[in-house]
C-alpha cells in the first residue's frame, strides 16, 4: 500500500460520509437536483465571474499561505504526511488529498449553505427566503461559524483565517451557485503550503 494509507482512508471516508450520503439524501429523499446544493457547474452567464473570483481569491490568499508556511505551529501540523521519498510521491499524495477538500467545501459551502439558504427560491425572490426554515443570505454566517468551530484546536493563524475564508468561500459559492471554483482554490492553496513546508524540512 501507499505510505500514507491512514491519511488516504480518512480522505475517502470523509468523501463518502460528507458527500456520498448527502447526495443520496438529495437525490432519493429530497428528490432535488444536485445543482441546487452547489455540485453543478456555474450557470453559463456566471462562468466569467466564477473564473475571475477563483483567480482573485487564490492570488490574494497566496501571501497569507506563504506566511503560514513560516509559522512553527503550521509547520508542525502540515503536511499531514511528510515522509516522502521523492517529488513523485509528494504529487501523488497531494492528488489523493483532493477528496478531502471536496468533502469539506461541499458539507459547508454546499449542503449546509444552500440547504439553509433555500437558494432555489432566491432567483425568484429577492430576499431568498421562501419559508420559516430558510435563512437566505444569513446562511453565509451560519456556515462560516460552523466551519470555524470545526477548526477549534488548530493553530491560531489557521483558526482566525477560517473566519475570512468561510465568508469569502461561502459568498463565492452562493453567488456563482457552485462549489467547484472554491474546491480548486482551497486545494491548490494547501498544495502550495505543503510544498513550501516539505521543501524546507
Amino acid at each position: 500500500g501507499l505510505p500514507w494509507d491512514n491519511e488516504l482512508i480518512s480522505f475517502f471516508a470523509g468523501m463518502f460520509l460528507l458527500v456520498g450520503i448527502p447526495i443520496i439524501l438529495i437525490r432519493w429523499v429530497f428528490k432535488q437536483p444536485l445543482s441546487l446544493y452547489g455540485l453543478g457547474l456555474p450557470p453559463r452567464h456566471r462562468w466569467r465571474l466564477a473564473v475571475q473570483t477563483f483567480l482573485f481569491v487564490t492570488l490574494v490568499s497566496l501571501p497569507f499561505f506563504w506566511f503560514g508556511s513560516r509559522i512553527g505551529a503550521m509547520r508542525d501540523l502540515y503536511p499531514l504526511y511528510r515522509s516522502f521519498d521523492n517529488t513523485g510521491q509528494f504529487i501523488l499524495y497531494e492528488l489523493s488529498y483532493l477528496p478531502f477538500f471536496i468533502a469539506i467545501e461541499f458539507i459547508f459551502r454546499g449542503y449546509l449553505l444552500f440547504g439553509l439558504a433555500g437558494v432555489q427560491d432566491s432567483e425568484a425572490h429577492d430576499t431568498g427566503i421562501s419559508g420559516p426554515f430558510y435563512f437566505g443570505r444569513y446562511a453565509l454566517l451560519i456556515q462560516m461559524l460552523s466551519y470555524t468551530a470545526w477548526h477549534l484546536g488548530k493553530p491560531a493563524l489557521e483558526l482566525w483565517g477560517t473566519l475570512v475564508w468561510g465568508l469569502t468561500a461561502g459568498a463565492t459559492a452562493y453567488t456563482i451557485r457552485s462549489i467547484w471554483p472554491i474546491v480548486l482554490s482551497h486545494w491548490l492553496l494547501n498544495v502550495f503550503i505543503d510544498a513550501l513546508i516539505w521543501q524546507s524540512l
